[in-house]
């Protein structure tokens, strides 16, 4: 189990479980979360900056309400390939919207690519 599983799986309701769960971060790179899916809900967790610890949950919303919207994008750096940035927007059950750059640290990693994988299969696509 990851890091980032072990959070998340700390505001599991009794019955339920963890499908997975993927780092993430938010406004514009400034702030740290992490995001986990059970079969009922979508959990957003605080993490801190540096380095992955479980600052509280933000929020848990019904997981059938919650829509991946299909912004993908995968950024390249100029001359130097892929920079790792991956992002996606989520809207909430409640229609705001939050997004999200799915990728683990500074550096680009072939993680990007499995933790976006790992989303699409955990959250329903938005039409």
């Amino acid at each position: 189990m990851t890091v980032w599983e072990t959070i998340a799986a700390k505001y599991l309701q009794p019955g339920e479980t963890l499908r997975g769960a993927v780092p993430a971060f938010t406004g514009g790179g400034f702030g740290r979360v992490i995001l986990g899916v059970t079969e009922r809900r979508v959990l957003l967790v605080k993490s801190s900056y540096s380095r992955f610890t479980d600052r509280g949950l933000l929020w848990a919303d019904d997981a059938r309400q919650v829509r991946l919207v299909p912004k993908v994008v995968m950024t390249r750096a100029p001359g130097q390939g892929m920079s790792g940035n991956a992002y996606v927007t989520l809207t909430r059950a409640d229609g705001t919207k939050v997004d999200l750059n799915i990728r683990r640290g500074f550096l680009f990693l072939p993680q990007s690519d499995k933790h976006l994988s790992t989303l699409f299969s955990l959250i329903h696509a938005e039409n």
